[in-house]
């Protein structure tokens, strides 16, 4: 069992430590107000409470890195934008996109590439190695496959997006960025997606990275952080960030992240988050469930605080709704997998009851077991053609919706998402195959989600 005094320790920080604004501005609670941000962002973002937060953020980095707070769905956005404008000088550029190839950065790349001269993109293919079937979780190429499509350095600039799993737990550790850095050259920019779990990030060896906190850290939804170490580019985040923020974070959360770093560097709260993680996974396996809890491949690792759960031959969506009606909420949920994610409110519920995890545990085991069997096997081969598709969308301007039925060789107007594994079956400009619409349909009809098909209806271009 966790160590209890280490609990009792986090847990009376959890509920004393004060919010940065206790006794000035809002008291000792905090309304949550939007912040003004198309027109006056920017300003807002180095002024008053909000600057000190950050920069309190930024200090839990090594004190050395800048931080700019964003909602978790504009954070991939500002930061390709970012790029845009900072990079605009360099027309001779290289794009290695590192998979898995997440919604938010399908809707920003053809954005970010459009009109630029002599752009070589590399997308590097997933093979059957990186999808992990029984979780639903699409994970990294290995690091020798990512040397074969680098073509050198004979470019102005390269930017390298390295994403990891929207949920999953998997992630690269140090060496792995270290070494696709040395591959990519001196002139290589790289973006990191939420490629750390719990700790502190080498912020040496990367560009930007886009961390949510809620993820990794404890900290409250919808928060990402946008952390750099160049001063440069962390002034066009700023200037991106007031461009498209258009739905901002609320003060709250951002106080309450400041808030939950600030415990992180008093106790060591990752270590109790990650020993409740190992409590839950050894609770299950106990109860005969199969747990993600391993993975063999060099410079990868496994966060216990994101606990992915096989669900056997049942149907995942049926788990899914039957724990919900017990009060247990999967953070993530597919056709053959949930997972649960380890947080500070859970830490505080633990706290009161040391035999919390055990419960989930048979909670868990109990709702799998009743649960319906899957009727399909969705089963899908993620083989984008990123320069053909960008192509095909340059002078495509016009969007309608047709059935699903009528979709068939169709050009995508935006990517379509099965969750999970959040990895788009097609993205803007694809072509729709008959294998991308029985893999969608499979989904569907397990009782799973495709972002952006509506009333049954897909955006096409005209």
């Amino acid at each position: 069992m966790t160590n209890r005094s280490k609990v009792s320790r986090c847990v009376e920080l959890l509920r004393s430590e004060p919010l940065m604004s206790m006794n000035s501005a809002i008291g000792s609670s905090c309304v949550e107000i939007p912040i003004p941000s198309r027109d006056l962002g920017s300003h807002f973002l180095d002024t008053g409470l909000m600057g000190k937060a950050m920069e309190s953020i930024g200090s839990f980095f090594n004190g050395k890195a800048k931080v700019v707070f964003s909602g978790s769905t504009g954070s991939i956005r500002c930061v390709l934008t970012t790029y845009v404008l900072y990079s605009k000088p360099f027309r001779n550029t290289q794009v290695i996109v590192i998979p898995p190839f997440h919604k938010s950065i399908a809707d920003s790349i053809f954005l970010m590439l459009y009109n630029r001269e002599n752009v070589d993109v590399k997308y590097i293919k997933p093979n059957n190695d990186d999808y992990l079937l029984d979780y639903d979780i699409l994970i990294q190429p290995e690091v020798s496959r990512i040397k074969q499509c680098i073509t050198g350095n004979n470019y102005d600039n390269a930017l390298t997006i390295i994403t990891s799993p929207t949920y999953g737990g998997v992630y690269v550790n140090n060496d792995y960025v270290s070494t696709i850095k040395d591959l990519t050259g001196s002139n290589a920019f790289i973006f990191i997606d939420n490629a750390w779990g719990l700790g502190k990030p080498n912020i040496e060896i990367f560009d930007v990275l886009v961390r949510s906190s809620h993820k990794v850290d404890g900290g409250p939804r919808p928060i990402s952080l946008i952390i750099t170490r160049n001063i440069e580019l962390w002034n066009y985040v700023r200037i991106a960030y007031s461009m498209l923020e258009s739905t901002s974070p609320l003060i709250c959360s951002l106080f309450e992240t400041e808030r939950i770093y600030r415990v992180h560097k008093k106790c060591n709260l990752a270590e109790i988050l990650r020993e409740l993680g190992i409590e839950l996974i050894d609770s299950l396996k106990d109860n005969g469930i199969r747990v993600l809890y391993n993975i063999d491949r060099p410079g990868f690792a496994i966060d216990p605080v994101q606990v992915n759960i096989n669900v056997g031959n049942k149907n995942g969506y049926d788990v899914y709704n039957i724990l919900l009606h017990h009060g247990v909420i999967p953070v993530r949920v597919g056709p053959r997998a949930i997972e649960v994610l380890i947080t500070t409110s859970l830490l505080q519920r633990y706290y009161n009851d040391p035999q919390l995890l055990d419960k989930i545990g048979d909670t868990i085991a109990n709702a799998i077991d009743s649960a319906e069997y899957r009727s399909v096997e969705p089963i899908f081969s993620y083989n984008y053609d990123a320069v053909k598709d960008i192509t095909n969308i340059i002078n495509k301007h016009r969007v309608k919706f047709v059935d699903i039925e009528d979709s068939l060789n169709a050009i995508a107007a935006a990517p379509l998402v099965p969750y999970p594994p959040g990895v788009p079956a097609v993205i803007p400009g694809a072509i729709i195959t008959k294998n991308v619409l029985n893999y969608i349909k499979s989904i569907q009809e397990l009782g799973g989600h495709v972002i952006n098909i509506i009333n049954n209806k897909i955006p096409i271009y005209e």
